[in-house]
């Protein structure tokens, strides 16, 4: 069973986790910026941010990362 763990961001870093979002959506093909993919994604930021990314780029260039299997 996996550990659950609470982190908690400040107001500060969750509007910027918003913008960082939208970028990436917009960075993206009209066709991929599905509701699923804005789910993931925003999952895949707030796992970065609880790891203690705060770096906007860095942040865009490993959400995009995510998707590249």
């Amino acid at each position: 069973m996996s550990e659950l763990t609470l982190t908690i961001l400040d107001p500060k870093a969750i509007a910027q986790l918003k913008v960082v979002l939208s970028e990436v959506v917009l960075s993206l093909p009209e066709k991929q910026r599905s509701c699923e993919m804005q789910a993931s994604l925003a999952a895949q930021l707030l796992k970065l941010a609880a790891q203690g990314e705060k770096d906007p780029i860095r942040l865009k260039e490993r959400a995009l990362q995510s998707l590249r299997i």
